[in-house]
């Protein structure tokens, strides 16, 4: 319902320009016709990093600079005045803010500056940031300028300041050929998920409730990180899912001495709050998988091959397979 609202509010405030007076004042008016009048005036208002989804404006929390281009150069000054970043339109609009300072260019038609968008200052001292702000809220970016009464552009934007949510299950199933159980292989492959299947459902252990997840990297390094990756596998959205090849895991082929091979993890959402990568180690002796992580795992010697190993990441479904 929130995101609705926020939404609403986004459709809503995109079709105002306040128009008291002309939105670029330039050094003649006033006194006739001034530059900057008529029909060709326009004001844009671009955030680095920001995207656009469904003609909604997406931009990551955090610091970004802000550029303010008008279609004629503007006398005096030009700021932006970025609002408290709020999802809850149900209590009365909080008080607080940014100003934000912008320089101008050698015609005063592109201004600068940057601000912090999301629902803290920019300080984080631990008592700045808006009680009632979600990680994914409205901001207005409301341009002002100088010389000029009633001259305000207001450009709303969706702040995503959470990183995705994702759960894991992974296996490791023996290369050879299925239907000869008894011939040997060099080595196993990595299967992994985000779907839970349940008796009557199958819930999927990823998402990311405002841009949406976008992407995911399994990466296989062979001995330790300070080898070159063997394999890297990438996706995009939810469920996160898919498997290696058959050239990376393979078997020990020292009878003493296991093979460990180090396994990343990343993903991020479409503005790019990421999740702190995930580093796992799997080791195998001469035919089989031992552990995974640091904790042993059951081989099915029959079926040569892991049972599903439940791994949390964020705790979004923290399941356990059967």
């Amino acid at each position: 319902m929130k995101k609705l609202l926020v939404l609403l509010l986004i459709a809503t405030l995109a079709a105002f320009i306040f128009a008291g007076c002309s939105l670029i004042p330039s050094e003649g008016e006033g006194e006739g016709e001034g530059e900057g009048e008529g029909e060709g005036e326009y004001v844009t208002v671009e955030v680095d990093g920001a995207i656009e989804i469904n003609g909604v404006t997406y931009v990551k929390g955090g610091v970004h600079d802000i550029t303010v281009t008008f279609s004629a150069p503007v006398a005096g000054y030009a700021s932006v005045y970025l609002y408290s970043c709020t999802g809850d339109y149900s209590k009365e609009k909080m008080n607080g803010g940014q100003y934000v300072i912008l320089f101008p260019d050698a015609e005063r038609k592109v201004w600068t500056g940057s601000g912090f968008f999301g629902c803290c200052d920019g300080y984080l001292d631990g008592n700045s940031c808006y009680p009632g702000c979600s990680d994914c809220c409205a901001q207005i970016i409301e341009v002002e300028v100088g010389e000029c009464d009633w001259c305000y552009y207001a450009f709303p934007v969706i702040v995503d300041s959470a990183a995705p949510e994702v759960d894991l299950s992974v296996r490791f199933v023996d290369c050879g050929d299925a239907c000869d159980p008894c011939g040997e292989s060099a080595a196993v492959r990595m299967e992994w998920s985000s779907l839970l299947e349940t008796t009557c459902e199958v819930e999927d252990c990823c998402d990311d409730a405002c841009t949406g997840v976008g992407p995911w990297t399994i990466t296989i390094i062979p001995g330790n990180e300070c080898v070159e990756p063997c394999e890297v596998i990438t996706g995009t959205g939810c469920p996160v899912e898919g498997e290696s090849g058959c050239t990376c895991l393979l078997y020990s082929d020292d009878e003493e001495e296991n093979a460990c091979y180090t396994i990343t993890f990343d993903i991020a959402d479409l503005v790019g709050n990421a999740i702190e990568t995930q580093t796992w180690t799997v080791c195998l002796d001469t035919d089989e998988v031992v552990s995974f992580n640091g904790a042993e795992v059951d081989w099915d010697s029959v079926k040569k091959r892991t049972e599903w190993i439940p791994v949390s990441i964020t705790g979004i479904c923290d399941w356990e397979v059967e």
